[in-house]
């Protein structure tokens, strides 16, 4: 592997040229089910005005905050997406080796938000994708910490999608390479990473010790990270270590991951508007928790989340449904089909 940060190649520049390519193939047919907010002549003039640095203020301080804080997934997908091709484009263009240094930076952390909102929409293959265009464009520009998160991200998505040996494959290199690196822009990365491990470690009775081992790190971690602070898609708070920490005790049927879980939900209590999508999905695991040993609790609780959808009129993230399904998968064989009529029926109006 070459050195992080030299000259690029020519060889270079086709790899990252058909990587991306294979990225847009991917996206496109997501991205035309969004086109609410980015596709009108108005809104095209503007984004095409842009510069890279206007760019890079947008992924930051506009679109990874909102996607944080609960805006629907498939229009923001698609105004990332937007903004990627255009930052694209003016990378290929400039002639400054510093501008196109910048391009391949806030690719880098677009390629990452993107790999965040797939996962959220259960398009794993796309999510995939574009954890390979973020790694590539950080390592062309030399940012460590975007591919570390590149890592963390597609990390996530593997966890929950069913693919667990990927997952630790990824949250590994991901460790690996932050942990050489320097600064507290790395600890949000690291927390998330070492997170992500412990629980698919925890899997695995043969391997309690290496999970037990990244559990030290998560709350080691948990407490340089002050909670008060306003986090956003590229980062971990001790509220989503506190979800990790219960999800992991749960795969190994402690008796305390249930109570995690409801630490983790006052935990977010800061912020509940703000974080109500986080919230449901914190409730959802304590229902699945709930679910082999208080079955009729764990029912009720998931009942009561996929209800809210229900009532607020919007068909939520498919990660949500696959949530819900885990708990009617925990149910005890014996637990009575009639009472798990309701939720099956959310269930189905969910998809």
């Amino acid at each position: 592997m070459r050195e992080h940060g030299s000259a690029p190649t020519r060889g270079d520049m086709e790899r990252r040229q058909v990587l991306s390519g294979v990225a847009l193939v991917g996206l496109m047919p997501v991205i035309s089910k969004g086109r609410n907010l980015n596709h009108s002549p108005h809104v095209e003039k503007v984004r095409n005005e842009l510069d890279i640095s206007d760019y890079r203020k947008r992924i930051f301080y506009q679109w990874a905050p909102a996607a944080a804080h609960g805006e629907p997934t498939t229009p923001l997908l698609g105004e990332v997406h937007a903004d990627f091709l255009v930052t694209r484009s003016l990378t290929i263009r400039a002639n400054d080796p510093s501008r196109q240094r910048e391009g391949y930076h806030v690719m880098a952390w677009q390629g990452v938000l993107l790999t965040a909102l797939h996962t959220k929409l259960g398009n794993i293959m796309q999510a995939r994708q574009s954890a390979n265009v973020a790694r590539e464009f950080g390592y062309q520009c030399g940012d460590r910490a975007a591919v570390a998160s590149a890592y963390d991200r597609e990390s996530i998505g593997e966890i929950w999608y069913g693919t667990p040996e990927r997952g630790v494959q990824a949250a590994t290199r991901g460790i690996h390479l932050a942990e050489t690196g320097s600064g507290a822009h790395f600890w949000p990365i690291l927390a998330g990473l070492h997170s992500q491990a412990m629980v698919h470690y925890a899997r695995s009775s043969n391997h309690i010790a290496l999970s037990e081992e990244h559990e030290r790190r998560v709350l080691d971690w948990q407490q340089r990270l002050p909670e008060t602070r306003r986090p956003n898609a590229f980062e971990l708070v001790p509220s989503q270590m506190y979800n990790s920490l219960a999800i992991a005790h749960a795969f190994r049927r402690h008796e305390d991951a249930a109570e995690l879980f409801s630490v983790g939900f006052r935990a977010t209590g800061y912020s509940a508007r703000g974080r109500k999508g986080f919230r449901k999905l914190l409730r959802l695991n304590q229902a699945w928790a709930e679910g082999s040993k208080q079955p009729r609790k764990g029912v009720e609780i998931a009942c009561d989340v996929m209800h809210s959808f229900a009532q607020e009129g919007a068909a939520p993230d498919p990660i949500y449904r696959h949530r819900a399904l885990r708990v009617l998968d925990a149910l005890p064989a014996s637990f009575p089909q009639r009472e798990t009529t309701e939720l099956r029926k959310l269930i189905d109006q969910a998809s």
